[in-house]
């Protein structure tokens, strides 16, 4: 059997784990722009929205997938829920349990749930909230990009741009702001367009 996996993006995904590490430790604002970091470090999240755009892709044209009708089969969307869910479950309730023996936080039931369904604890708990909403905001966006090709890409911008005017316009919370995905909008596009765009950006990208 012929192996398909693409190792490439293997190795970038390990290479993005390895900058979000690295990003999490405590370094000064002054030692992060001496370093550079919002040219490379911090760029690891933005890599991931492009690979998850770019696999998610795929992984629908594999599958047949080419309408929303079909993108939003529950048996679809409910697989791909739960395999998010599963792992962050497991991990969210081992920190509680360890975080609570040692006496780190003291929350009620109510709290517990709310830090759930936002993401946990730390810097890097938005996450698996953005990935819930990645499973039903990206079908949208690769039916945009295979239905209007470059052109999608720009309308998905165009949908980005408005989103952080009118986040600035009504001056949203940045709690809110991070836990939102529509911020990622254009990436996630331009990661659908490398993976299925016109055959002349298709060819470049096949690594």
């Amino acid at each position: 059997m012929t192996d398909t996996r693409n190792h490439a993006i293997d190795f970038v995904k390990g290479i993005c784990i390895i900058f979000v590490l690295i990003t999490h430790y405590a370094w000064s604002s002054t030692e992060r722009l001496r370093y550079l970091f919002p040219f490379w470090i911090e760029m690891a999240v933005p890599l991931f929205m492009i690979i998850s755009g770019f696999v998610n892709s795929k992984s629908y044209v594999k599958h047949g997938i080419t309408n929303l009708e079909k993108a939003y089969d529950l048996k679809n969307i409910s697989s791909k829920i739960v395999r998010y869910t599963v792992p962050f479950a497991i991990a969210f309730f081992i920190e509680e349990i360890v975080c609570g023996v040692l006496g780190m936080i003291d929350i009620t039931v109510w709290q517990a749930v709310s830090s759930f369904l936002s993401g946990g604890f730390g810097p890097g708990s938005y996450y698996y909230p953005i990935l819930i909403q990645f499973v039903f905001w990206f079908p949208i966006i690769f039916v945009i990009v295979k239905k209007y090709d470059f052109k999608g890409v720009l309308i998905c911008a165009f949908i980005n741009a408005a989103f952080e005017v009118l986040k600035s316009a009504y001056a949203m919370n940045e709690e809110c702001y991070r836990l939102l995905l529509f911020r990622y909008t254009l990436l996630i596009a331009f990661g659908c367009y490398l993976a299925i765009g016109n055959s002349k950006i298709n060819k470049k990208t096949s690594f």
